[in-house]
């Protein structure tokens, strides 16, 4: 078997029901966090295993790893990258795919394997990503925005894909339509997704399957965010050979001010008080000029950050 996609277990290590691949870089504690939420899981601990993959951290994560954990490493920059050499590296007839920012809940392999019992015809499940603000009583203005946004269940059902912070496979899927595109820095989620769709298997939405991410709390680390999905987006556009995604028309627009998404900002009272929508109005407008300078970069710049 190649490299790129065979299956390699590790020495020694039995089968098992569910395998979890959680890629990390550069990211210890929220790792630890992760790592501690699938040690608590309440399927029985022989059942599963988790495979933690680190992708060059600039200094590997020290976590405390129970029986059924083991840490190997993917030299090769990208998550992607890293999710296939988990999965060349496991032995189970489910694999599932979280992140290490991620707490999975305490029946999220559970529920994610008795649903795939149950219904032999389902492939692959997205489950449901809960962002939290890590302090409620004091949100910044991009946790109020981000939490405002994200849908898992619209991904599945709109764009045929589930994002890999909660994700479960029958392995047979996998051996069948091949791993993720490890060129891609982001979008991989959405290639595989579509490319399981396009293949004829079943992808469906389970809202009992739960992992809890913490929300990006400042408009750096939000822009970074959006800075390499865009730039996923192009990669995926060439990769596909289909036409650059942000038309010239449509990123000139995007420099436009975003009154009317600010005015039901500023009324929408269920964010609460005045400062709250006020704080959540601003990173509204942060982020649509930082969508519309990275779109309109984005033809000039090849650079697809990790």
């Amino acid at each position: 078997m190649s490299d790129s996609q065979g299956i390699e277990p590790a020495r020694g290590q039995a089968r098992v029901k569910i395998s979890v691949i959680v890629p990390v870089y550069n990211d210890e504690a929220r790792l630890a966090l992760c790592v501690d939420a699938l040690r608590n899981q309440t399927l029985d601990a022989s059942a599963f295993h988790v495979v933690v993959v680190d992708n060059g951290s600039d200094h590997p994560p020290r976590v405390d790893l129970a029986e059924n954990m083991s840490m190997i490493t993917e030299p090769t920059p990208g998550s992607y990258a890293a999710r296939n050499r988990g999965i060349r590296s496991t032995r189970s007839d489910y694999i599932a795919f979280t992140d290490a920012d991620c707490t999975p809940e305490p029946d999220w392999l559970e529920n994610g394997c008795s649903y795939l019992d149950a219904n032999p015809g389902i492939d692959m499940i997205g489950g449901r990503i809960d962002v939290y603000i890590t302090d409620p009583e004091h949100p910044s203005g991009t946790e109020l925005y981000v939490t405002s946004i994200e849908e898992p269940s619209h991904f599945v059902s709109h764009d045929r894909f589930a994002a890999t912070a909660n994700v479960i496979v029958r392995r047979s899927l996998i051996d069948e339509v091949g791993p993720f595109v490890e060129a891609l820095k982001s979008g991989g989620d959405l290639e595989f997704g579509n490319r399981v769709v396009t293949a004829g298997y079943s992808l469906t939405y389970v809202d009992e399957v739960r992992v809890r991410t913490p929300a990006r709390s400042s408009i750096g680390e939000y822009a970074h965010k959006v800075r390499r999905t865009l730039a996923g987006r192009r990669d995926l556009a060439r990769y596909r050979g289909d036409p650059f995604p942000f038309p010239m028309g449509t990123s000139l627009r995007g420099f436009l001010p975003p009154v009317p998404t600010v005015t039901r900002a500023l009324r929408n009272h269920r964010t609460g008080s005045l400062a709250r929508r006020v704080k959540h109005a601003t990173a509204i407008v942060a982020f649509h000029y930082v969508k519309a300078v990275e779109r309109f970069r984005l033809r000039f710049d090849n650079r697809s950050p990790r």
